[in-house]
Formats: structure tokens, sequence, C-alpha cells
């Protein structure tokens, strides 16, 4: 189980036995499914006000991690069978609803339904396209946890200033001076080095001998 948990969980977790139950949120454009896995019923969460969550036989696969181009991605399947008339017709009419919409996989035990904080998030992503196969449906859930392509704010660690600037919002130096070379002995002449903009620990040159 995740470190995050709260202590009703974890303490359930380490148990000889348990009730943990698979609980999954589907967010489309114009409601909000709750399915749960659970034979005994739905399940309310939390027990008082909390949404009503239908029990379906569900089940979902271990986490996969893949390489996809330069992300990484993970995808979990979930399955759902011995689908009950009103849900097949839902999806036989709105399947094509589900596609790039957002899954929330979490599980509780049924021990602890009444706080709101006993409850632990499996896996957040969004939804494959939906697949039928014999008395089964089947979609994938995908989350991307990074890529070597995205761009991010980046600066120069230099023993030099970085700041582009003279006397900018990021010298701030407001004395009569008029020039800077950018160096720390600078910056100290003006009493300015709170705001200097180098790493004056890091080497201006890397000597490699052989």
């Amino acid at each position: 189980m995740p470190k995050d948990i709260s202590d009703n969980l974890e303490t359930a977790s380490l148990a000889e036995t348990n009730q943990f139950r698979m609980l999954i949120t589907i967010f489309l454009d114009d409601q909000t499914i709750y399915l749960c896995a659970n034979d005994t019923g739905n399940i309310t969460f939390p027990a008082t006000g909390g949404n009503v969550y239908e029990a379906v036989n569900i089940d979902r696969s271990e986490i996969q991690t893949t390489m996809n181009g330069q992300a990484t991605e993970e995808r979990v399947t979930l399955t759902l069978s011995d689908v009950d008339a009103n849900i097949a017709a839902y999806v036989a009419v709105f399947g094509n609803k589900i596609h790039n919409r957002r899954c929330l996989i979490q599980e509780v035990d049924l021990d602890y339904l009444t706080d709101v904080t006993d409850i632990v998030t499996v896996f957040d992503g969004v939804m494959d396209k939906l697949r039928f196969k014999i008395g089964t449906y089947q979609v994938d859930v995908i989350r991307q946890l990074g890529t070597y392509s995205q761009e991010v704010p980046y600066m120069n660690y230099s023993p030099t200033c970085q700041w582009k600037k003279f006397k900018d919002s990021h010298c701030k130096y407001t004395g009569s001076g008029t020039t800077c070379d950018r160096s720390l002995t600078s910056c100290q002449a003006y009493s300015n080095v709170l705001n200097f903009g180098g790493h004056p620990s890091i080497p201006d040159e890397m000597v490699i001998r052989t």
C-alpha cells in the first residue's frame, strides 16, 4: 500500500484478513459514473451523504509500464463482465464517450467507510477506446509519467551572473554605477551580493589531463 494512506487503512492492510474493495469513478462530459467491485452490493462512500458506487463484476490488471516514444507510460486494463441490462444498454449507446475521459481507481475497506480520508488512490489516468469481447467489456486506463521533449524552465549554472540586464528586476541594483562585468567582484563592489545571479562555487573551466 502507498505510504500516504490513512492510519485506518494501514491497520487494515497489516491485518491477516481485510475487506478492501475497488472503486471506479468515470468522469464523462455529461455525468459521472460510480462503480465498485463488491459482491455484496453497492457501496456508499463516505457512508453518510457520499457517492453511491454500483456493484458490478469488474477487475483490473496489474500496472504495466512501457515506453511510448520519449515518454514513460503506465497502463491498467479494466474488465467488466456479467454486465447487467442497464449497463449494457448504456455502453451500446454511449460507449464512444469514454475515450480520453478521466478514470480514477481507488480502494476502500468495508470496515472504514465513514471517514472521507479512509480511501487510497491506486491509479488516475484517461481511458482508451472501449473493446468488446464475448461477455466482457475492456478498456485501458493510461497515464504518462513524463517526456524528454517537454519544455521546462531552466537557468544557467555559471560562476558569472546570469541576469541579462544590469539594474533589472532580478539584479535590483539602484546605485550610481553604470556598468557591470557580471562578476562576483563587481557585485561586491556595488554591495549587491545578496542579488548576485551566479554560482561562484562552480569552476569556470575544467581541465582534463591524461
